[in-house]
C-alpha cells in the first residue's frame, strides 16, 4: 500500500507512510467516513430550511454545540408535517378503482 501511494498516489514516502499510520490509528481510521457523513447530515438540515433562513440556521451551527441528534430532530420536524399532510391528503381522497375492464 505504502508503495501505491508513492507510485501512483505521487506521494513521498513520509507522506504516504503519515497517511497510513493515520488510517489504521483506532482512534483516527473512522474520521474520514464520519466527516462525509456528517457534512451530508448538515447539508439535509441546511437545505431543510427555507433559502431565506439558511444563513441563519449556519451561523446557529457556529454558535450553538448542535449533535447529529440535534440535527435529525430538525430534518425530521421540518419534514414530518409535510408527510401529514400526504397521508391525510390520501385518507381523505382516496384514489379512485378502476372498474374492471370487460373480457
Amino acid at each position: 500500500m505504502l508503495d501505491y501511494l508513492v507510485s501512483v498516489g505521487r506521494f513521498t514516502r513520509e507522506t504516504a507512510a503519515k497517511r497510513l499510520e493515520f488510517i489504521e490509528h483506532p482512534l483516527w481510521r473512522t474520521y474520514v467516513f464520519v466527516y462525509t457523513e456528517g457534512e451530508a447530515l448538515l447539508r439535509r438540515w441546511l437545505d431543510a430550511a427555507p433559502p431565506e433562513r439558511r444563513i441563519d440556521r449556519f451561523g446557529r451551527l457556529l454558535r450553538e454545540p448542535l449533535t447529529p441528534g440535534t440535527r435529525i430532530y430538525g430534518i425530521i420536524y421540518v419534514a414530518f408535517p409535510m408527510a401529514i399532510l400526504i397521508a391525510l391528503y390520501g385518507f381523505l381522497f382516496p384514489p379512485k378503482k378502476k372498474e374492471d375492464a370487460p373480457a
